[in-house]
């Protein structure tokens, strides 16, 4: 006979199948979001048939995105993403939601919001293991993207660099803003983009797009970097009208090298160990020019019968795209005054000094003797014989024999390069 409340002798206990100790994550937020930021409400519920007491555990994570304003109650940062809140009590059926401000990274498509709930007692016949853990994704309806390129990278003071701005509208049209800060002075040489005015005494560049999705703009910005100083830093900020914003900046590096962007109008000198140069990109030759000016040495180069002098004038400027001369009616103007004296008779432009000019193509190894120009001696703009060719514009010598070159040239070139008939 069995004792009342006891089991029979040999019979097994049977687990209380009514006691269920669960709780069950829950999370919404909206669909989408016009100004990268929303609200994200994450829950804990008791799902069983037992009281929790205080401690259990509701983490809310955002990806792509971070937490900002004031958190709930009981609620800590674990990042600037995930906040981790300590639960209250809860009877069976007691809900306990919490509220999170969420802002979009810059340039993400979407935003994730999970929720993951922890039981403060061990949980015990749970029909659904996974409800412990929730999530939803909110898109991003606005945002913008942006890229800024400085050439060249290392300058010479007081001469330009070029910035080169790019802004992208990455999601539904709108207004995107763009403000560039130069970090130097704008040349005005290079003119602006409809939509675009310079600003702040050209210290900056402010611009309004209207951009379909996925829709870009770019455009150039020519600055002038100062005359001392080891850098200078520029920063392009855009921003969209209805929602997202990106910034980018580039440092350009200041040096005495003569490297340098030079819009057309504008020249740039040079001042070697034998030599001075002035190196010009006239009004419609090339909207301008990244240009390299330096002396290179030259060991046992022959010159026609005799051997060059080691110290030679050196431009390099490759095609570039827009950035580059073509027409052969239009040609740069390169004027280099060697501190050699010539052998030649008479000053002004005396013919005998023509002899002793050669040149050296880019990626060449042999020198040949430089042709005169269809316009040689001529108070004429030069014109070439040839794209690929140089050719001599004008001959002056001085009393002391000194000779200025003026070169007619579309191609950088190791030019000109001064015969043994010097001295």
């Amino acid at each position: 006979m069995a004792v009342a409340g006891l089991p029979m002798l040999g019979q097994a206990a049977k687990a209380d199948v009514s006691v269920v100790v669960d709780v069950a994550a829950g999370v919404s937020a909206p669909p989408t979001t016009s100004t990268g930021a929303f609200d994200a409400l994450g829950s804990i519920t008791n799902t069983g048939t037992v009281s929790q007491p205080a401690g259990s555990t509701l983490t809310y994570a955002a990806s792509g995105g971070t937490l900002t304003g004031v958190l709930p109650g009981g609620c800590v940062a674990r990042g600037a993403s995930v906040a981790v809140c300590t639960v209250g009590a809860l009877r069976p059926g007691d809900i306990a939601t919490y509220a999170f401000n969420v802002s979009s990274a810059t340039g993400v498509a979407s935003v994730g919001s999970t929720v993951e709930v922890k039981s403060a007692l061990v949980e015990t016949n749970v029909l659904d293991p996974t409800n412990n853990v929730a999530t939803t994704v909110t898109e991003v309806a606005y945002g913008v993207d942006a890229a800024l390129t400085n050439r060249p990278t290392d300058v010479r003071y007081a001469a330009d660099t070029l910035l080169t701005s790019t802004v992208t509208n990455t999601k539904a049209p709108q207004t995107v803003n763009v403000d560039l800060a130069t970090g130097g002075q704008r040349d005005p040489r290079i003119a602006l983009p409809a939509g675009c005015a310079s600003a702040n005494s050209g210290a900056s560049v402010n611009c309004s797009f209207l951009l379909g999705t996925n829709q870009s703009r770019t455009f150039d910005v020519a600055v002038t970097v100062p005359a001392s100083g080891s850098s200078i830093t520029s920063t392009l900020t855009a921003t969209g009208g209805s929602g997202g914003t990106k910034s980018v900046s580039v440092v350009t590096n200041l040096s005495s090298d003569a490297q340098a962007f030079v819009p057309a109008g504008d020249h740039l000198t040079f001042l070697g160990s034998n030599q001075s140069t002035d190196f010009t990109v006239p009004v419609g030759s090339a909207p301008g020019l990244f240009l390299d000016l330096h002396e290179t040495t030259l060991n046992n180069v022959q010159c026609g019968a005799g051997t060059c002098i080691k110290q030679a004038a050196e431009a390099i400027f490759p095609a570039d795209g827009e950035y580059s001369g073509s027409d052969p009616a239009h040609p740069f103007v390169w004027k280099i005054k060697y501190d050699e004296r010539q052998v030649c008779n008479g000053n002004g432009g005396g013919s005998g000094c023509l002899i002793s000019i050669y040149w050296i193509g880019t990626g060449q190894t042999t020198t040949k003797p430089m042709r005169l120009c269809p316009t040689y001696g001529t108070p004429l703009a030069p014109t070439l014989n040839s794209v690929d060719e140089p050719c001599l514009q004008s001959v002056q010598k001085t009393t002391k024999g000194y000779s200025t070159y003026t070169v007619a040239l579309l191609r950088d070139i190791v030019i000109p390069i001064i015969s043994s008939t010097s001295r």
